[in-house]
């Protein structure tokens, strides 16, 4: 009570009804692939998406970074209702990764000269549990997605080019 004192006022009113929640899990990527291969599927052409627009240098700083265990960010996805017809989840969050994730698994481009199923016994077992962090939106409605989508890709500020030209010269001058 001493360090924040209970005076003023208390009739703030912030928090919203929520319209969705995104529920949070932690796992490894072998919950994407299963998430993308099973029986449930993954649908990454919905209208709000981009197209396909990584290249094979960001893929492979992708797949290096799961070697190097770097955090790869957060996926989201929609859970869609039990009852439709096609795939039951949609890519809201992380649809570029995802893409990435799969073409190596599927040995669509390799990784240091080698495909995923080159790899070693060791390095299959570190790639597919990689620790993630996957959540998703429960059958919410298209204006829920469509918000969720926005405030997912439009929070923060992009890391200034130059400021990583000039950490990347600190890095070179070390060595």
């Amino acid at each position: 009570y001493e360090v924040f004192p209970t005076e003023g006022k208390f009739d703030s009113e912030f928090h919203k009804e929520e319209k969705y929640r995104i529920q949070f899990s932690n796992s490894g990527i072998d919950s994407l692939i299963h998430m993308v291969y099973g029986s449930a599927g993954v649908d990454f052409d919905v209208e709000y998406q981009r197209e396909h627009v990584w290249g094979m240098d960001e893929k492979v700083a992708l797949i290096d970074s799961i070697f190097k265990n770097i955090d790869i960010g957060k996926f989201v996805f929609v859970r869609r209702d039990w009852n439709y017809e096609g795939k039951l989840y949609e890519i809201l969050d992380g649809k570029q990764r995802l893409t990435a994730i799969i073409e190596y698994y599927e040995d669509r481009f390799p990784y240091n000269g080698y495909y995923y199923s080159q790899l070693s016994s060791k390095d299959k077992w570190a790639f597919k549990n990689h620790g993630i962090t996957y959540g998703y939106l429960e059958n919410p409605d298209k204006k829920s997605i469509f918000d969720a989508f926005i405030k997912l890709n439009t929070c923060g500020k992009p890391m200034d080019i130059k400021h990583i030209e000039k950490v990347k010269k600190m890095m070179n001058e070390i060595e």
